[in-house]
């Protein structure tokens, strides 16, 4: 085996960097191997016969300028002494290969291993560092950064507070000087919105607090964990409440009855109150004409009954919801007969999403034995697949895509168990009467999966 075949040409090099006590016992190693041979040839010309007759040819000279041994260089009339091919062809302990180097014992090549897995050590000992090292200067910069711009944030939060507290005091005076001006219920509203937004932000420091409390709970640093925070809107329901009992005629009165109700029905205020939050929608629904938060109250009333338990003898909860959603929809069908729906906003276009997903969802929960529940849901949900194609086409966002895929391929799987079919099967020929479609096989796909 050669030596410069054992190792890569990088490790041979490297080895030079090695202490000089290896390389001294190296050397005494290599010293020790050629004393030995050089006494086993002395020892074999000494009693070996000479060869009577000589070579007929000189050894032929390589491309290379050295001289090779080989068959091949020897004329084959040449006759030979045997005892002389004898001592040519006896084994040594180190042998010469085609290219002039020579093969090396077993001692050399343990040293040689030995010495190889030595430099690999020191050579991952020195990634391992370098690594460390860039990675900690990595770390310091980013904590530099985050610190330079917590500042600026907590800078700019500061004067949004001083902007806000400000701002309410001016508000504060004018609706307690002016009572009843044209412009009261705006600043009234504007009030309302102002003291939303500290509320809000007072609920997102209690929060973190209370998660660093819950830290030290589960740690038993402390005994005692209180009840976790909760948003307080009482000062913006009172001015809401104000601006409909007293400005009917408030030309954005839709506005002021939907964040009533959103402040009724956020689960994370004190004031949760799903009855209310359903007669301030319905309130909205019935006495503001033309509002552009009509179909957001619509919406949110049909998810207010999406969870409600069925009550015996009342009409499902489910119909009810589906009833809303599907107002939403009627809207939104007929305003695409004249504005496709890529030029909608991004609220309208996620609103008639929404409705329309769970206007679906709905059916699918619902699932009466004698209607054909489940089909129709199916249909629904496949209509809003085309939808997200063609708004996905116009590279607008579709967000509910992939959970539309997966009910569409569950409601598969339930109604072909329910017809006692194969549902791939049933999937399949369902499919095969709507032509190709872009979004057939992400819903085969998911049907598998189910």
């Amino acid at each position: 085996m050669k030596l410069s075949r054992l190792l890569p040409q990088w490790c041979l090099a490297l080895l030079l960097l090695l202490p000089t006590t290896v390389l001294a016992q190296d050397d005494s190693s290599s010293s020790s191997v050629s004393s030995s041979e050089e006494e086993a040839v002395e020892s074999t010309e000494s009693t070996a016969p000479v060869a009577t007759k000589p070579l007929a040819k000189p050894l032929a000279a390589s491309p290379s300028g050295s001289e090779e041994c080989g068959d091949a260089a020897v004329d084959e009339d040449a006759e030979i002494d045997p005892a002389a091919r004898e001592v040519a062809s006896a084994p040594t302990r180190a042998e010469v290969v085609s290219d002039g180097s020579a093969t090396a014992d077993e001692t050399e090549l343990d040293a040689w291993r030995a010495a190889a897995r030595r430099f690999q050590e020191r050579a991952d000992e020195f990634a391992s560092e370098v690594s460390r090292m860039i990675f900690n200067k990595y770390d310091i910069e980013v904590a530099e950064l985050r610190s330079g711009y917590d500042r600026l944030v907590g800078k700019a939060d500061l004067e949004e507070r001083l902007l806000r507290n400000e701002a309410i005091r001016a508000h504060e005076r004018f609706v307690e000087e002016h009572p009843n001006s044209t412009h009261t219920p705006r600043r009234m509203f504007r009030l309302a919105e102002l003291y939303f937004e500290e509320s809000e932000e007072k609920y997102l420091s209690d929060n973190e607090k209370y998660a660093e409390l819950d830290i030290l709970f589960e740690e038993g640093k402390i005994d005692f964990l209180p009840e976790p925070p909760l948003k307080d809107y009482r000062k913006s329901i009172k001015l809401y409440k104000d601006i409909i009992s007293r400005f009917k005629d408030y030309g954005d009165l839709g506005a002021v009855y939907y964040m009533l109700g959103f402040c009724y029905s956020d689960e994370t205020a004190r004031h949760l109150d799903t009855e209310r939050a359903k007669d301030t929608y319905e309130a909205l629904v019935a006495n503001v004409e033309d509002s552009i938060y009509t179909n957001q109250a619509l919406f949110r009333l049909g998810n207010i009954a999406f969870e409600e338990n069925p009550v015996p003898g009342l009409e499902h909860p489910l119909e009810v919801a589906i009833g809303y959603y599907g107002q939403v929809i009627d809207y939104f069908d007929r305003r695409s007969v004249d504005e496709p729906a890529k030029n909608w906003s991004s609220r309208d276009q996620k609103l008639f999403e929404g409705a329309l997903y769970k206007y679906a969802w709905a059916y699918y929960k619902l699932d009466r034995a004698d209607r054909d529940d489940l089909e129709f849901a199916i249909t629904k949900f496949v209509s809003l697949l085309d939808w997200a194609e063609a708004l996905i086409a116009e590279n607008q966002a579709a967000d509910l895509r992939p959970e539309t895929i997966r009910y569409v391929a569950i409601s598969f799987a339930d109604l072909s168990s329910e017809l006692g079919a194969d549902p791939m099967g049933y999937t399949l020929r369902w499919l095969d009467r709507l032509g190709e479609k872009p979004w057939q096989f992400d819903v085969l796909k998911e049907l598998a999966e189910v």
